[in-house]
């Protein structure tokens, strides 16, 4: 249908990642993306400490220019909106904000089941 849902999102980054990632390992890979347009020099980008709409184009920029698959806009917004709704259990985790936080980053990679969250 044109929307890369959460489901798509994980077949996309699955077979990049092991069975069960460490949290260190799921805590690197979000350093890495969070301020990633910042890094890149992208006019206007800001390091807010989470990954923000940006750093998403940035990083789905460099996606395509090595595999020449196109992630629409509509497609990143939607990546950050459902991230950013947290575990979608009726817990009140997601900020809201725009941007995912590292708790939200955590939860949509437990929810994929690629880590398990300490309790």
């Amino acid at each position: 249908n044109g929307v890369l849902d959460f489901e798509e999102f994980c077949d996309l980054i699955g077979p990049q990642l092991s069975e069960k990632e460490s949290m260190e390992e799921i805590d690197r890979g979000y350093n890495l993306l969070a301020g990633r347009a910042n890094r890149a020099g992208v006019s206007g980008a800001e390091s807010t400490g989470q990954i923000a709409l940006p750093d998403l184009r940035q990083i789905c920029k460099e996606y395509m220019e090595v595999t020449g698959e196109e992630i629409r806009e509509e497609q990143i917004r939607e990546l950050i909106k459902e991230a950013d709704q947290g575990d979608g259990e009726g817990i009140d985790d997601g900020s809201g904000d725009g941007e995912v936080s590292l708790e939200e980053f955590r939860i949509l990679f437990s929810k994929a089941g690629l880590v398990e969250l300490p309790l």
